[in-house]
């Protein structure tokens, strides 16, 4: 099976690299299967401007040329999406026995009260100079807070897929597009398509890598 992993669009955000997505899409060969991993939408459905709009509709029109999938994110969660088409939509997606995909939020190292606290705020975020506060955008940038924070994600995410046999997991969630070797299995993340460059993971004849899209 071929197909190509995207994660963490954001439809809806204003840092959604639209154009670029959709010539993404125009790039794709018959027989390939899109998989969406998760933070599709950054908005409510009945709430994004007619060009986002137009993306959506795209998706359900590659559902009718080619096996999509999408797998829901934390943004995605309790969001309905009226006409799914031929979109599969599921909480995981394996290829075969040794390659999981899931968006990843449950890798999240976070004490139960900061946990807590995220949850309770993150429905309220505040805008200040067009940046959501608490938004994955904004904790990048406080490296002594993130990084070990993505260390651990990634340990987590690797020796899940280690303890579960499978020889390889992609991921989302972090925004931080990324390919090793972590407890023996292969860790890799589709980044997001807010910043650029924007990263895709192909899945081709049995291999996995992670691509950069220019």
């Amino acid at each position: 099976m071929r197909a190509v992993i995207v994660s963490d669009l954001h439809i809806g955000s204003r840092h959604f690299e639209r154009i670029r997505f959709m010539k993404f899409l125009d790039s794709l060969q018959d027989g390939v299967a899109l998989i969406l991993d998760g933070d599709i939408l950054d908005s409510l459905p009945d709430r994004l401007g007619s060009d986002d709009v137009g993306v959506l509709d795209r998706l359900r029109s590659e559902s009718h040329q080619r096996q999509v999938v999408w797998v829901r994110g934390n943004h995605d969660e309790g969001i309905s999406i009226e006409n799914t088409a031929q979109i599969e939509c599921v909480q995981t997606y394996d290829m075969g026995q040794r390659l999981h995909i899931t968006h990843g939020p449950e890798f999240v190292p976070m004490p139960g009260l900061g946990r807590l606290v995220l949850r309770t705020f993150l429905p309220c975020r505040m805008k200040v100079r067009g940046e959501y506060l608490l938004s994955i955008r904004t904790i990048k940038k406080i490296k002594p807070f993130f990084n070990p924070l993505h260390r651990r994600f990634m340990s987590n995410a690797a020796r899940f897929a280690s303890e579960h046999g499978y020889a390889a997991i992609v991921c989302g969630h972090v925004h931080v597009a990324k390919d090793i070797c972590l407890h023996g299995v292969r860790y890799l993340n589709a980044g997001t398509w807010t910043e650029v460059p924007t990263h895709y993971v192909l899945v081709e004849d049995g291999a996995v890598r992670l691509c950069c899209f220019p």
